[in-house]
């Protein structure tokens, strides 16, 4: 059996629009429906009707692989979101420690601002997932063309509490905790 491309959004698109396009003409087709001929008619909808068909079945086709693309970026999601947490986590016990003075004004804002763009970027990259996750979504909707009613509730992310942290030197942020350069007061 040959592979399939991946999942293409433009081309998913371009389908439905095709298919959009099928149901506009079948629907103008019957408003002509009283002012043509019944055998000019039956030929141009069975056409229509034809391709209509035959575009659904490609959308069909592309839901299974659209929706394991939705779910594996559901998981990238929810490990994105639990890092962040983690992260904030973090962050807020070692700027509780640089408040009891464990750190000095200078370690605390080089790891203060080690935490903040690993923050930033996280919360970047979270974005960018929930992003594609809607657009993923809405395409999926489209092209298995179910109701209101039968469409899966939306996924979120779930929470995940971070492991313990006993040691503060588990607080360096990883972009600093090759570096070592953080010493502690004694």
């Amino acid at each position: 059996m040959a592979e399939r491309e991946p999942v293409s959004l433009d081309a998913l698109n371009g389908l439905l629009r095709e298919r959009q396009r099928y149901e506009e003409w079948l629907t103008a087709l019957e408003d002509k429906r009283s002012s043509t001929s019944e055998s000019v008619y039956q030929r141009v909808q069975a056409d229509y009707q034809t391709r209509l068909r035959e575009v659904s079945s490609k959308l069909a086709d592309r839901a299974g692989e659209l929706r394991e693309s939705i779910d594996a970026l559901t998981m990238k999601l929810d490990e994105i979101s639990r890092q962040e947490s983690q992260q904030r986590e973090a962050r807020q016990e070692a700027e509780l420690r640089a408040a009891v003075g464990e750190y000095t004004d200078k370690q605390w804002k080089e790891i203060g601002g080690a935490w903040d763009k690993e923050l930033v970027r996280l919360v970047k990259d979270k974005n960018a997932i929930e992003a594609q996750l809607n657009e993923l979504n809405r395409i999926f909707a489209l092209s298995v063309k179910r109701s209101p009613s039968e469409d899966p509730a939306p996924r979120t992310a779930r929470v995940v509490a971070p492991a313990p942290q006993s040691h503060p030197s588990s607080l360096v942020p990883p972009s600093l905790s090759r570096r070592r350069s953080i010493r502690h007061r004694a």
